[in-house]
């Protein structure tokens, strides 16, 4: 770099070296050397000449002798000599064509020196272009003096522009220079991110591979890869060439595949997937897919993590079968016992007193048949899988059906059931199940109340607010509630997380009369989730509780809907509590 007023920092570029900077000028002197030497032959008897050429020449000899990085303050000497040898060269000369030449080692100081020193040069050849001219004539023509101001001027604005243009070049580089090195840092760091990144995802057992918007890979880790090398890649690529369903022998099409539903936009959450062929070894995973959305909200590619979960599964599988085994083997001991029950409760003869005990003995049969029923069924339903058959429904018909399946017995224990004059709806349901559903949240209702109480439903269109005003509603509604509410115990804040759990029941009525198996609430949100709409539960402890079903009140066309195998079958009158 060259300093704003010091000699002591030049410029480093490979242009600056001497030599290069010589040999202009080696070459001007050499082509007016020659056309002097046709034109004005005597010129070169003169002694000024002879030496100014000479010295041009040993200046361009001492050059090459300079290393190009070892640009000093004292580089400066060689246009200074130059210009001692360009007024040696002039001097005797009549023409003053010759000092044309000062150009070329003022342009060269200009790129080297500060400005002061670049002014100073254009000074002192100024002066010696003004004592040529004195010492070779007395009286200067008019041409001369023309010369003589102009070519002074021309000298000092070239020189500054160039010294200018320097500095803002140099600046430029500067700039450039530290942009380069940030650059190389934030490559550096990314760099490390990167390495630091792969060598957690190639660490983990989880399966993780990221695609494009066209489905090719950006990222895959070896957990992948050993799956892809283990069951084979589809069409060449880094998926997983085959996946089936939780049947394990029903592969998915390619339009069903996660990773395809992906790239169009639709997420996986904590999906079951088999992968190998049925008459091979087979593999569960449990995979989450999640998509990336481009700034205009269109689908920009997907990341997706399996999991194996083969020895959770078989685990499970085990406890299903103990459960269909011991199910089975209380079932028919059970029915005999009931059916005996029966014939003995036939009989007229029977006391008061006998006949209360053996009705207790058998309402607690029938509880525990029911349970064991329900065991079995939620049980054999995963290994089928059952379609959804989606139609216009009359909502509150249904609700009104379900609401006279339940009030017997709810008026055994003084319980009044209410469903609100609502207009009806009607939505695209699957009309059996959604059914199935209504009655288990009523039957809910009416188990977990206390004696005395009610059971309120009420089926409104729900509307987003259009102002402060919280009673003030927009005419167009999205969705519409059905709210199942009763005055029973209330499920405590700390419980409510996990209601829909398979198998979970409250602690409040683990210990209580009150039969159940746990499955009812977590079978009725994944049928309802099915069809469009969503499940949630409100409930204050001692307060009563709220079962709040939602559904799309104008649904998007969809394809016919497979239920997972764990919630393909409704267990009517589980309780609320799981």
């Amino acid at each position: 770099m060259v300093g704003d007023s010091s000699l002591s920092t030049f410029s480093t570029r490979q242009g600056s070296h001497a030599l290069a900077r010589q040999i202009p000028l080696l070459v001007s002197v050499a082509l007016v050397g020659l056309f002097l030497f046709i034109f004005d032959p005597l010129l070169f008897t003169k002694p000024t000449f002879f030496v100014g050429v000479i010295m041009i020449f040993t200046m361009a000899g001492l050059a090459t002798l300079q290393p190009s990085a070892a640009i000093s303050r004292w580089s400066i000497l060689f246009p200074a000599v130059d210009i001692i040898a360009i007024y040696l060269l002039s001097f005797d000369s009549a023409s003053q064509l010759l000092s044309i030449l000062y150009l070329l080692p003022l342009s060269w100081i200009a790129s080297m020196a500060s400005a002061v020193v670049t002014t100073v040069s254009s000074v002192f050849v100024t002066a010696l272009l003004i004592m040529s001219t004195l010492l070779n004539s007395t009286a200067p023509t008019n041409d001369q003096q023309l010369w003589l101001y102009l070519f002074p001027l021309v000298c000092l604005v070239l020189t500054i522009s160039i010294n200018n243009s320097k500095q803002i070049i140099q600046s430029k580089g500067i700039l450039l220079a530290r942009q380069l090195e940030r650059l190389h840092q934030a490559l550096d760091r990314e760099r490390h991110q990167q390495q630091s990144l792969d060598f957690v995802l190639n660490t983990i057992d989880i399966a993780i591979i990221r695609l494009d918007r066209t489905g090719q890979t950006i990222l895959a880790n070896h957990a992948h890869r050993a799956l892809v090398s283990r069951f084979g890649a589809h069409q060449g690529g880094d998926v997983i060439a085959s996946l089936y369903h939780l049947d394990r022998v029903t592969p998915y099409d390619d339009w069903d595949h996660p990773l395809n539903r992906a790239l169009r936009g639709v997420s996986a959450d904590r999906e079951i997937v088999w992968v190998g062929a049925p008459d091979s070894e087979q593999r569960a995973l449990l995979i989450n897919v999640r998509c990336f959305f481009d700034t205009a909200g269109l689908p920009d590619g997907a990341i997706l993590a399996s999991t194996e979960i083969t020895e959770e599964m078989s685990a499970g599988k085990l406890r299903e079968d103990f459960i269909v085994t011991v199910s089975h083997e209380i079932r028919n001991p059970l029915t005999s016992i009931i059916g005996n029950l029966d014939l003995v409760l036939d009989d007229a003869s029977l006391a008061d007193d006998l006949r209360r005990r053996l009705v207790t003995a058998s309402d607690n049969s029938l509880r525990i048949l029911e349970m064991t029923t329900g065991l079995l069924d939620n049980v054999s339903s995963e290994n089928s899988v059952v379609r959804l058959e989606m139609k216009p429904t009359n909502v509150v018909e249904l609700v009104q059906a379900a609401a006279d399946s339940i009030r017997p017995a709810a008026e055994l224990r003084g319980i009044t059931v209410h469903v609100a004059d609502e207009h009806p709806f009607v939505l695209d349901l699957d009309e059996i199940k959604a059914r199935q559903i209504f009655s288990n949240l009523m039957s809910n209702a009416v188990k977990y109340n206390v004696e005395g109480g009610f059971v309120r439903v009420t089926i409104r269109r729900v509307a987003a607010k259009t102002s402060s005003d919280s009673s003030v509603l927009s005419v167009a509604s999205n969705y519409v509630e059905l709210r199942v509410t009763d005055s029973g115990r209330g499920i405590p804040f700390s419980e409510q997380k996990n209601l829909f759990q398979r198998f979970y029941r409250a602690k409040s009525v683990r210990g209580s009369s009150i039969h159940g198996t746990g499955l009812g609430l977590h079978i009725s949100r994944d049928l309802i989730r099915r069809m469009g709409g969503d499940l949630r539960i409100e409930s204050i402890e001692n307060s009563g509780t709220s079962a709040v079903c939602t559904f799309p009140l104008h649904p998007l066309q969809r394809e016919p809907h497979s239920l997972s195998p764990q919630v393909s079958q409704l267990v009517i009158g589980e309780n609320r509590a799981g």
